[in-house]
């Protein structure tokens, strides 16, 4: 039986390197996070979990955050700590929701752009629209970069959400 709701669309995606995305695509606020990313990587693929603390250094931004990590063997991600503007989009606080929880309609998807940042230390960006929830409709921007504890694998996946 196929449903009348709308369906999530991926708009644009990309990833890659940090100093390969289209920065000029993002919104402002996209963009002043993915610099600081940079500037605490310095020459590693992924900044130290312990060189960043984005709700204290970025507070015009911190509302627009959400950290996420890895659920152990279930192939999911908790929410680890959300700002308040992602968790006005999701309708719900989000700590200690999984992504599969969080997502309406394309967990599938979004699963795997999680999973490629954790495997690949590689940034993600994507513009899509929203399918369900409280802001179907709406179209969002995404940045989603890995965070480390030993500079080599991701630990924690750092994204960034604003509504367009």
């Amino acid at each position: 039986m196929m449903s009348d709701a709308p369906q999530a669309t991926t708009l644009f995606v990309t990833y890659g390197r940090p100093q390969d995305l289209p920065v000029g695509r993002m919104p402002l606020l996209l963009q002043a996070v993915l610099a600081y990313w940079r500037e605490r990587a310095a020459d590693r693929r992924a900044p130290v979990w312990r060189d960043v603390d984005p709700f204290s250094d970025l507070p015009e931004i911190a509302p627009s955050i959400v950290l996420w990590q890895m659920a152990g063997d279930e192939h999911d991600y908790v929410c680890m700590r959300a700002g308040a503007a992602v968790c006005e989009i999701a309708g719900r606080d989000l700590h200690g929701v999984t992504l599969g929880e969080m997502c309406w309609d394309n967990v599938q998807a979004v699963r795997q752009e999680f999973d490629g940042v954790a495997e690949t230390l590689l940034a993600h960006y994507v513009e899509r629209s929203i399918g369900g929830g409280r802001q179907k409709g709406r179209s969002y921007s995404r940045l989603l970069l890995p965070v480390s504890d030993d500079g080599r694998s991701a630990s924690v996946l750092w994204g960034t959400l604003v509504l367009l």
